[in-house]
């Protein structure tokens, strides 16, 4: 499992809380709901301070993977996640980005061959449109990838009930679902953030260069209140009990024998 798709898993995992007198009237700890990755550019890799950057993936956009980019990728992102976004992404290119450490990959259907997706050291990423058909999102989900990544427009936020139709099916098309934008991170309200962690999604895919606005964002996906799913769950397990005077049905008394 590559390091991505591990931190993906955890997402919105709570610890087991104890139920009963005992219990802690302290929130259980849990990862992050939705995990930040800092979208960059070849120019951008000098400039970085990895440990002051709240993000906790980086993902370089290129149009093309060559060895020269890769070199100066690897030492500038060295210790951190990291992966490619490209145009074009060829078997010599996979084998370049296993090289250089990489750990995933985010590629488009058109002009990628299906041998990269046989390959198991690099987290996959299919790059999908917003309006994705139900058909098309059937076959994306059959497909061996780890996720979907989806760009959306600047101007879908703030969201509407409406935008969450349109992307339902492209959300639902892989096991973790990354949506890139371009968007201002202050744009996105805490009703926002929780219905697109509501809807699926796994990772927002931001410019790396607001460190400000990102760790502004970064709080706010913290202080997300905990999934309703989640409360009902626990709630299920705690046993009824009957209180005093309350009925209990016995069944039909007046069966005839």
């Amino acid at each position: 499992m590559t390091k991505l798709n591990e931190l993906l898993g955890k997402t919105g995992r709570r610890e087991t809380e104890p139920l009963g007198f005992g219990r802690s009237a302290k929130r259980a700890e849990r990862t992050p709901d939705i995990l930040l990755i800092g979208r960059v550019r070849a120019s951008d890799l000098a400039g970085l301070d990895l440990k002051k950057s709240p993000v906790d993936a980086f993902l370089l956009e290129a149009d093309e993977v060559d060895a020269k980019l890769l070199q100066t990728a690897s030492s500038a992102l060295e210790g951190a996640v990291w992966g490619v976004r490209a145009k074009r992404v060829t078997s010599d290119a996979v084998e370049s980005l296993k090289k250089a450490e990489a750990d995933f990959v985010v590629f488009a259907a058109s002009d990628t061959p299906a041998s990269v997706l046989s390959e198991e050291k690099l987290g996959s990423f299919l790059q999908v449109i917003p309006d994705l058909s139900e058909e098309d999102a059937q076959a994306v989900h059959a497909l061996p990838v780890d996720g979907v990544a989806i760009e959306v427009d600047s101007d879908l936020f703030p969201f509407t009930i409406e935008t969450l139709i349109r992307l339902h099916r492209a959300l639902s098309a892989g096991e973790h679902a990354i949506v890139l934008s371009d968007f201002d991170p202050k744009a996105l309200s805490a009703g926002d953030l929780e219905a697109l962690r509501n809807a699926g999604v796994s990772a927002l895919a931001l410019s790396a260069t607001g460190k400000s606005n990102l760790e502004s964002l970064r709080k706010a996906i913290a202080d997300l209140p905990e999934p309703k799913s989640a409360h009902d769950e626990r709630l299920a397990l705690i046993p009824h009990v009957s209180t005093a005077g309350e009925d209990e049905d016995y069944g039909d008394e007046d069966d005839d024998f």
